[in-house]
């Protein structure tokens, strides 16, 4: 049986997803028969309780013990009264990076029931077999990720080490972080993640990052933010209440610990400022002044406190056929899949002027203006990932980027070297060694190739190009 298997996802029609989706639901039952007249629970060997799948915590050595969640609390269930994202809390491990998105994503029922598959045979039942279920998106796929229900609790009492409810005999969040463990390879891969990865995983969206230290205006940064909450994102709430007969802009936002470490400046929770704010506008922003996590800042606060903002925006390739997410339509996306090849397609960056032709090539037209602002301009956000093998073997990424070319309308076929020495880009981005590179391009309406590439020639990876638009792009 694998427990690993991919879910494949096209943008146009979601059939291969729903027949690989039968296939993982297959092998679980079979697996589940078998376990059933065995007699047995099952335990996972690909992820075994022991200090392997820990991984470099030192601190934990000989204070672990591994423990069923039946033999943790005898009532164990999955989920209790419903998912919600006051449930969770951090443990031990520094992934508040993934601990902020799977509250986000339990906003959602749509995310989450794809995430947490809601027909898993309850702990109560007698035909539960020890086996949770949970669901990834990775480089174009959803993998199902199935883990046996031992957790690490402390050796002295019994209490989970790691991310876990706040109600006691809820289990969801703590095997959610164990899928996710495996999926990294072991729990200390959790520690120091990006928000922006686990953004993606959950959802199969396209995570941009936002600098708020690069000259950011709060008053373009709420354009974006406005424009971006119209469609299918996770991001943070962004309003306008009347304060003093003048607008404020307001944002929500959440500390992943839930707990009373909140903001404690203008229109922090029972601040003077709420006072001019009437219980009818706060009870429809449903304003409540608990030490739970949750406040809401000024935008220009926000700016000043907070270094980066991520959004993720929900594409076609975000979980099932469902055009809305909340009643939100998605925005388009168009995704290519390629390699680079040592001595054919690996020609690294535009500085290599002999080879960087060589890199493949991507042609779009841009077609229409943003419907959903006054600009000229079309909002594209580029998105190149590469696949994620060298870190699992304990290499660094490479360093990837790509540039975008202005052509005329009637170019066809792949820019050779006399163009591009002629011409210069209209977008380069940065180049970084990381998993994924991502940019919002500003584009007038016409014809333009993208070139991704490694910044160093003759360096071999598969990787993806993520085109996300409000309206589609014609593409070649």
């Amino acid at each position: 049986m694998d427990p690993s298997v991919p879910l494949s996802l096209t943008p146009k029609g979601y059939v291969k997803m729903q027949l690989k989706m039968a296939i993982a639901d297959e092998n679980y039952s079979l697996l589940q028969a078998k376990l059933l007249k065995d007699k047995a629970l099952w335990c996972d060997p690909d992820f075994p309780a022991d200090d392997n799948a820990l991984g470099n915590l030192p601190d934990l050595a000989g204070k672990v013990v591994w423990k069923r969640i039946k033999d943790i609390n005898k009532k164990a269930e999955f989920v209790v009264n419903g998912a919600d994202r006051f449930d969770i809390e951090q443990g031990t491990l520094g992934d508040c990076w993934l601990l902020a998105v799977v509250a986000s994503i339990s906003c959602y029922p749509v995310l989450f029931n794809h995430v947490v598959p809601q027909d898993q045979t309850s702990p109560q039942s007698r035909d539960y077999v020890g086996i949770f279920r949970a669901r990834f998106w990775r480089y174009g796929q959803w993998i199902e990720v199935m883990v046996d229900d031992r957790l690490p609790v402390q050796k002295r009492n019994s209490e989970l080490i790691f991310m876990h409810s706040r109600t006691k005999n809820e289990f969801w969040s703590a095997l959610l972080e164990k899928a996710y463990a495996k999926l990294n390879g072991c729990y200390s891969n959790l520690n120091g993640g990006l928000q922006s990865e686990a953004m993606e995983d959950c959802t199969g969206g396209l995570a941009e990052t936002i600098s708020l230290r690069e000259g950011q205006r709060p008053d373009e940064l709420l354009r974006v933010m406005q424009l971006s909450f119209k469609r299918s994102v996770l991001m943070g709430c962004c309003v306008a209440v009347n304060y003093k007969n003048k607008l404020q802009h307001l944002i929500r936002c959440r500390n992943p610990w839930g707990d009373a470490n909140e903001w404690r400046g203008p229109w922090c929770d029972g601040s003077k400022e709420w006072a001019e704010v009437t219980k009818a506008e706060q009870t429809q922003l449903q304003v409540k002044f608990n030490n739970d996590g949750e406040f809401w800042m000024p935008l220009e606060e926000f700016v000043r406190c907070f270094t980066d903002l991520e959004i993720c925006h929900l594409g076609l390739e975000s979980l099932e056929s469902n055009d809305e997410v909340r009643g939100k339509r998605r925005l388009q996306e168009v995704v290519h899949r390629g390699e680079w090849r040592r001595n054919l397609s690996a020609g690294g960056c535009a500085n290599n002027a002999l080879t960087f032709p060589t890199n493949p090539q991507y042609v779009i037209e841009v077609t229409d203006p943003d419907p959903d602002d006054n600009e000229k301009f079309c909002n594209v956000i580029v998105g190149l990932m590469q696949k994620d093998v060298r870190r699992l073997k304990g290499a660094d990424f490479y360093a990837i980027g790509f540039s975008v070319y202005a052509i005329p309308k009637e170019h066809n076929g792949c820019l050779g070297r006399a163009f591009l020495m002629c011409n210069k880009a209209v977008v380069n981005s940065k180049f970084t060694n990381t998993r994924e590179v991502t940019e919002r391009l500003k584009l007038l309406p016409g014809k333009y190739v993208i070139i991704p590439s490694t910044f160093q020639p003759n360096q071999e990876a598969e990787f993806i190009l993520r085109i996300v638009t409000q309206k589609a792009v014609q593409q070649e």
